[in-house]
């Protein structure tokens, strides 16, 4: 993440040279990212922000985003000292500032709003992308601080008139440009509902994407959980767990460096019994085939130990599930109820009519029921003709089986309990039958005289959550979406399951995840929407121009839903951050091109519509391309970004790359001929 952060910046500051052409200005504007980003790392300390890898990437999602501000104000101090050279420089660079001061901090603003969604998620989403939404707001307010304090400051004491008003880049691309315009201009009816529809029918092709809480972030690890019987012994276990080590071992001594065996409870998460383990591997650095290398081990493990279950997962995304949901796998169904046999009944029923689901690629239910009981129950007549009582027999069982202080032994300040036990009555169950008791009488009896005593198969545990016991039947999902798979799961569960009254199913892992993040997005987005449209009319003071940027936005967005469907990627929140980056883009490019509209309407009220909107988007195309370049060339090694972590952050470089296209070319193109649509009438 870091390298990308780097490369990001080494992109940007020459796009922002090849635009300008003129290495003083470029200066000004590469320097804004170092401040820029200082600012953002000291408000990350202030805020006890570590930087990790989603904290830095919301920076390097903003890199582009960061020199706006500053591309706009160097762009324009530039512009005019070309165009007023008999003025002196500091009454142009305050004028070129105040020009573009309103538009720049109502943008930046605007920007920072757009993310609040982000801020308002909770659970797993909320601890991913929050620091990434709080890095991008600490970001653009430093970035806003620098471009109206600092910039103009730096432009009066570096700017000069150069060679060239034009550097050879934008010499090439304004004769390309202008009769495009002309052309989108003379029919923008036409090519802006060609727009529209093009735009709905995307967003018909995405309603049927396949839908996912997060990419499958790949650790370059893997972690086999093993599950024995329950009652398993601890010996055994740890014979069971040197076998598999050594076994592991000799089939890749070239591709495992290593394995460790975990048995019992974790330090943090689920507590497990002696029938459990935790299997990892350390794997060679060089090895590439992970995915390859893991089924086939999976496949041997299974051959080879086929007495117990073996469950493929890497570390971190099996504690993350844990700590989170109590279950250990992507996807879970969680059955709740009174009786763990009924509930084991119904979890049967389900992996049976699940069985075969396009994506399914093994279900595992939880092993609760199993482990042996010694079950002693008092016969009261035979109790009460000896004269003895429930405590009595408690009083012995407590003490010699429960293995409970029957004294204490002082040495000084330190107290040992010391116990008595019954020999192997834990072990023999007839030894505990000839446990002998003394009435109140005298009499001595056996225990068995006052107790039936059997051993039974009971539960090794229960789990309890919402004051009701659950069982869970965990999932892995390949290949297939999650959200598809249990709309069809639920179907089939509906249409053959059986599930008693008072017993019910919930689903558990990525799936809740995502519908928690999804319900929350879809009630705080169109709050943010409304407050975004409230910022532009104070900038603008019009809603018809707060609407009409706000037109721009969806028409920006055909860029990253096609960039979605064509990489086969699935709608996930980290798909939606690339959307709302998108969003705010789009925002961003239609306040400056409006408003430097609106700034030549009021100087040259006499000049046709037409004229007066083609030549504002010619002047504003530099600093539009050059902000549209660097966003693009910042996100860009993301897009290619390999090692741990890439995985969550290329669905949203995939969404951010495409959007930026489309909403440049549509800011240049379809904005201007929107707004000729809005205002013509005036004139």
């Amino acid at each position: 993440m870091t390298s990308a952060l780097l490369i990001g910046s080494i992109l940007v500051a020459i796009i922002l040279f090849l635009f300008l052409f003129e290495l003083r200005s470029a200066f000004i504007v590469i320097l804004s990212l170092p401040i820029s980003l200082l600012i953002a790392f000291l408000m990350m300390q202030a805020f006890d922000i570590s930087a990790n890898l989603m904290s830095l990437s919301g920076l390097a999602i903003a890199i582009g985003m960061i020199v706006d501000g500053t591309i706009v104000v160097v762009e324009n101090s530039f512009r005019l000292l070309h165009e007023k050279p008999k003025m002196s420089r500091l009454e142009v660079i305050a004028m070129a500032t105040v020009e573009v001061a309103k538009p720049v901090l109502f943008a930046l603003l605007i920007i920072a709003v757009v993310f609040i969604p982000l801020l308002s998620l909770d659970g797993l989403a909320g601890k991913l992308y929050t620091p990434m939404a709080l890095d991008i707001v600490f970001v653009m307010l430093g970035s806003l601080a620098v471009a109206l304090l600092l910039v103009p400051v730096l432009a009066f004491l570096l700017l000069k008139k150069g060679k060239h008003d034009e550097s050879p880049l934008m010499n090439f691309i304004k004769p390309l440009y202008k009769p495009l315009l002309g052309f989108f201009l003379r029919h923008a009816k036409a090519l802006i509902g060609v727009t529209f529809l093009i735009f709905f029918l995307l967003l018909g092709a995405m309603s049927q994407q396949g839908r996912e809480f997060m990419p499958q972030l790949n650790e370059e690890a893997i972690m086999y959980r093993v599950i024995a019987i329950p009652g398993t012994a601890l010996t055994q276990s740890v014979e069971n767990a040197q076998a598999i080590e050594k076994f592991i071992l000799q089939s890749y001594p070239d591709k495992v460096d290593s394995v460790l065996s975990m048995i019992g409870r974790s330090e943090k998460g689920e507590t497990a019994q002696a029938n459990y383990m935790e299997v990892l591997l350390t794997l060679n650095p060089k090895l590439k085939e992970i995915a390859k290398l893991d089924k086939a081990l999976t496949a041997k493990l299974k051959e080879k130990f086929n007495y117990l279950q073996f469950i493929s997962t890497q570390p971190i995304a099996m504690r993350i599930e844990e700590l989170l949901e109590g279950v250990s796998a992507e996807l879970a169904v969680k059955i709740y109820g009174e009786d763990q046999k009924v509930m084991a009944t119904i979890a049967t029923q389900i992996t049976d009519a699940l069985r075969g689901t396009q994506g399914l690629d093994h279900a595992e239910i939880e092993t609760q029921l199993g482990q042996a009981q010694i079950n002693i129950k008092p016969d009261y007549l035979a109790l009460a003709r000896y004269g003895l009582t429930v405590d009595n027999i408690m009083q012995v069982l407590r003490f010699g089986v429960g293995e409970e202080a029957v004294t204490q032994k002082i040495e000084g300040v330190k107290r040992f309990g010391i116990i008595a036990k019954i020999a192997h009555a834990k072990k023999d169950i007839n030894a505990l039958k000839k446990l002998l008791l003394r009435s109140s009488s005298g009499k001595v009896v056996t225990l068995e005289e006052v107790c039936d005593i059997d051993v039974k198969q009971g539960p090794a545990f229960i789990k309890r959550e919402d004051l009701s016991r659950y069982m869970v039947l965990s999932m892995e999902v390949e290949e297939r979406d999650i959200a598809s798979f249990v709309a069809e799961a639920n179907e089939k569960i509906k249409e053959k399951v059986n599930i008693p009254d008072g017993y019910y199913v919930k689903w558990a892992g990525d799936f809740k995840n995502m519908q928690e993040a999804t319900a929350k997005l879809s009630l705080i987005i169109p709050i943010t929407l409304l407050l975004i449209l409230l910022l532009l009319y104070t900038a603008f003071n019009s809603f018809k121009k707060a609407l009409l940027i706000l037109l721009g936005v969806p028409l920006g967005l055909i860029g990253g839903m096609a960039g979605l469907l064509l990489s086969g990627e699935y709608l996930s929140v980290s798909a939606i951050v690339g959307f709302i980056a998108i969003f705010a883009i789009a925002i961003l490019n239609g306040i400056v091109l409006v408003s430097f509209i609106d700034t030549l309407r009021e100087k040259f009220p006499d000049v046709a519509m037409m004229d007066l909107v083609k030549n504002a988007t010619l002047l504003r195309l530099r600093p539009v391309l050059m902000t549209a370049f660097t966003t693009l060339f910042g996100i860009l090694p993301l897009l290619y970004a390999t090692g741990v972590g890439s995985e969550i952050q290329y669905p949203l470089s995939v969404v951010v790359t495409g959007g930026i296209i489309s909403s440049t070319i549509l800011t240049l193109l379809i904005l201007p001929g929107l707004y000729l649509l809005f205002f013509q009438k005036k004139d």
